[in-house]
């Protein structure tokens, strides 16, 4: 009889359904793929999208001042760039600066996408399985590296591609600063240094853009093929059990794996026929009036290379 409820005639607490303690205040569920994604294009989006306010304000910040730096110094870059050749060294100013700004975005964006992805996954029952859309994790990836890796449930991954996409974007700006900025400069030191950096930058930038085509294919592959999502050992052991258990035929054939070596081969083969027996007084033309332009701006290492390399293409 003591556990016995009894309840009173016209009560009105009585009479309407009450809600579980801790109901009210429970916090919706998340997905960790769209936090990492507003956090792609937001600094401190995905930390909006999470409710950590704090967070986000000082990521937002960090892209504001990072984006006026970037904008006011575009435009008046000759002025910097001669109170720099005046007052510093480039040898030991530009890797300090090149840092700085590695780890500005480094932290603002590789590292506020990553904390906006772990900070949902980790108040998940479950670990994040990913969309398994190979169409749109490739192409997200091929937009941005390392997008479709997040949208797989590999935010490590992902923030590897970022990191690369940073290299990408300093080589650029390596390329556009000196390029713009070098008739300032006086200090014949500071002009070798600009010029090693500008090479650099320009052998850098082919490798770079292979690493976007790089994660759109991982990107690919992995949301096909959940199995790769494990580490490599476990990925082996995978794929044994699927050839030992019959399920191969999940995997590409033979057929189609001959298919891409022969695509392959076929495209190393026509980007020799164009290095070697294409139109070379095109190639010639162009490194011709490279140099010249740039021997114009007061460059020396940049138009040698150039002629040695239009004198090689004369002589085939």
């Amino acid at each position: 009889m003591a556990d016995t409820k009894v309840y009173v005639i016209g009560d009105p607490l009585a009479e309407i359904p009450q809600k579980p303690p801790g109901a009210a205040g429970a916090a919706p569920l998340r997905d960790p793929a769209r936090a990492a994604s507003f956090s792609l294009f937001l600094w401190g989006g995905g930390q909006l999208y999470n409710g950590q306010r704090a967070i986000a304000d000082w990521l937002l910040l960090l892209q504001i001042l990072l984006a006026g730096s970037l904008i006011v110094g575009g435009i008046y870059w000759p002025l910097p760039a001669s109170w720099l050749d005046l007052h510093f060294r480039f040898d030991t100013t530009a890797p300090a600066l090149v840092t700085l700004f590695f780890l500005w975005g480094a932290v603002g964006w590789v590292w506020g996408t990553y904390h906006a992805y772990r900070a949902v996954d980790r108040c998940s029952r479950e670990p994040f399985a990913g969309k398994e859309r190979e169409g749109m994790a490739a192409l997200c990836s091929f937009a941005v590296p390392g997008w479709g890796q997040y949208l797989n449930g590999q935010p490590r991954k992902g923030a590897a591609f970022q990191a690369l996409v940073l290299l990408e974007e300093l080589a650029w700006l390596t390329l556009l600063a000196v390029h713009s900025g070098f008739e300032s400069l006086q200090r014949p030191e500071n002009r070798a240094v600009a010029e090693t950096a500008l090479l650099w930058a320009a052998a850098a930038l082919p490798l770079l853009a292979f690493a976007r085509v790089l994660s759109a294919y991982d990107a690919f592959k992995v949301a096909r093929y959940p199995g790769l999502r494990r580490n490599p050992w476990l990925r082996m052991k995978f794929a044994w059990t699927r050839y030992r258990t019959g399920m191969a035929s999940q995997l590409p054939g033979a057929k189609r794996r001959i298919r891409a070596l022969v695509l392959i081969v076929l495209l190393v083969l026509a980007d020799l026929l164009a290095i070697f027996y294409g139109p070379r007084s095109f190639y010639t033309d162009q490194a011709a009036w490279l140099a010249r332009h740039l021997r114009g701006k007061g460059m020396a290492q940049v138009p040698a290379l150039l002629d040695a390399f239009r004198n090689r293409l004369e002589q085939r």
